[in-house]
């Protein structure tokens, strides 16, 4: 029987087919001496990485694309496809939800990948703490996945962003939300840069929705 991981391998290959042959070159090195050389998923992770970075997505006219491989260092220098964001500052509830609790404390952290120069994917997984007299303390755990819209590109790169995702109340349950915003990006260097934004989020709880917005400033760090 198959292992776990090569059926992983499979999956990702039929993908490939099913996106045509113009995606043919980046599939042959991603997936060449896979059957004699066998690799572990993490391994496996890695090398398409790697390939991914030394080929160029070119758009067509017609809207599909096509791989065509460039120089590895030309790759890597124009773009990193991974960024890790940490941010931190303070938080508003809104509504019933203010009416109950006080401002606290938020802390994000985030693993964006970019698709595009102006678009990325985001994980993240946020804390917020909610100080109340009434009920006691709340300290709320978000996981979330969010798209990023970059504005301009150059050193200050304004941005809005978007998601869904789950949010755990402690004490309580975890219940679905979603949360938009926008923000700004100052690039320091190549691979850092100072973000800040806000966000506003709304969660789905029992009852009346609970519904906070946040300010937060922190490090994004390209690698």
């Amino acid at each position: 029987m198959a292992s776990i991981s090569h059926q992983i391998f499979r999956a990702v290959r039929l993908i490939f087919v099913v996106l045509g042959p113009d995606l043919s070159p980046l599939c042959r090195c991603w997936f060449c001496d896979l059957d004699s050389h066998p690799v572990n998923l993490p391994q496996f992770l890695r090398r398409g990485l790697a390939v991914c970075q030394t080929f160029a997505i070119i758009p067509r006219e017609n809207g599909s694309s096509v791989a065509r491989q460039t120089d590895a260092f030309q790759s890597l220098t124009i773009r990193r496809n991974l960024v890790a964001v940490g941010t931190t500052l303070t938080n508003f509830p809104h509504g019933s939800f203010g009416s109950v609790f006080n401002t606290g404390v938020s802390l994000n952290a985030g693993l964006e990948y970019i698709l595009q120069r102006h678009l990325s994917l985001e994980g993240i997984f946020g804390y917020h703490h909610f100080p109340s007299s009434l009920l006691g303390d709340l300290n709320v755990y978000q996981f979330s996945v969010n798209g990023k819209t970059y504005l301009t590109n150059g050193k200050i790169r304004p941005f809005v962003n978007g998601g869904i995702g789950g949010y755990e109340f402690s004490p309580g349950s975890t219940y679905f939300g979603g949360n938009f915003g926008g923000g700004i990006l100052f690039n320091l260097t190549s691979r850092f840069g100072l973000q800040g934004s806000y966000n506003f989020h709304v969660v789905d709880t029992t009852g009346a929705a609970a519904k906070w917005s946040d300010a937060q400033a922190g490090l994004r760090v390209e690698f």
